[in-house]
């Protein structure tokens, strides 16, 4: 009976997968946008006045606004599909000694 080889290509490395991309994107999108919403919110917050313009209110709730975007975004993006990623799954050379086995098996 033959035994199968593993030629497996080699790995690329971590960031190869889509998914892991997937991740850090998503990561780095929520801690940016929270990041963002929090800090900018606290500034907004801490030296308002009762004195500031209409403009001056409008443009302090320009970057916490953006804050939430990024973080929708984000949320977005968790909830979108990556799709089907068949670089992984392609035909190796070695399919003739798979199918091989699998004609052998007969549950013995």
């Amino acid at each position: 009976m033959p035994v199968p080889s593993n030629n497996n290509p080699p790995q690329q490395g971590v960031l190869a997968s889509p998914y892991v991309r997937r991740v850090l994107l998503v990561a780095a999108l929520w801690l940016g946008g929270f990041t963002l919403m929090c800090v900018t919110g606290w500034l907004a917050v801490a030296h308002s006045s009762s004195q500031d313009s209409w403009g001056m209110l409008a443009f302090r709730w320009v970057f916490p606004v953006i804050g939430a975007v990024i973080l929708l975004y984000g949320i977005v993006l968790l909830n979108k599909p990556i799709g089907n990623v068949w670089e992984n799954f392609e035909a190796s050379s070695d399919d003739e000694d798979a199918d091989e086995i699998v004609s052998n098996m007969d549950g013995r």
